[in-house]
């Protein structure tokens, strides 16, 4: 099954405006993430819960689709 929080997005480092790739999950579980380049620690905020309504509606479609693939060959 395609699980949607895995997937990697980039944004910019809030202090070297390097890019970093975190995942959906992570934004979704509002994680703290190091910058690779400048080792700034960034606290991910979700502040209306949309990255984790996203990530679990997301996957509850892919479930539901699977589901009707596999009855078409029954």
């Amino acid at each position: 099954m395609i699980d949607i929080g895995k997937q990697k997005i980039d944004m910019k480092c809030p202090n070297c405006r390097r890019s970093i790739k975190i995942s959906l999950d992570q934004v979704s579980r509002q994680q703290i993430v190091r910058c690779n380049s400048c080792s700034q620690d960034i606290q991910l905020q979700d502040s209306r819960g949309s990255a984790k309504k996203g990530v679990r509606e997301m996957n509850k479609a892919f479930k539901d689709l699977e589901r009707t693939l596999k009855s078409f060959g029954k």
